[in-house]
């Protein structure tokens, strides 16, 4: 399927849900790659998943806050305010 054609129907999804946010092939991919990270997905499996060649576009997708940082786990625990 083309991405115009995938937008579409994402956009007539939309509407006849009500949701009032603009949402596009490009924001479920973002959404894709960083609830993976989340969830400790290897960014380069991601980027894999994602049929990327380089991680570096992989890790533009991704969103990050500052929450993700403080509730990520280390080798020492999770990181804490």
């Amino acid at each position: 399927m083309v991405e115009r054609s995938v937008g579409k129907i994402i956009k007539k999804l939309a509407i006849k849900s009500k949701v009032n946010i603009n949402i596009s092939p490009h924001s479920f991919r973002r959404s894709f790659a960083t609830n993976h990270h989340r969830h400790g997905v290897p960014i380069l499996i991601i980027s894999r998943m994602m049929g990327h060649s380089k991680i570096k576009t992989t890790e533009r997708y991704i969103l990050l806050n500052e929450d993700d940082f403080l509730t990520r786990p280390t080798s020492l625990g999770y990181l804490k305010k």
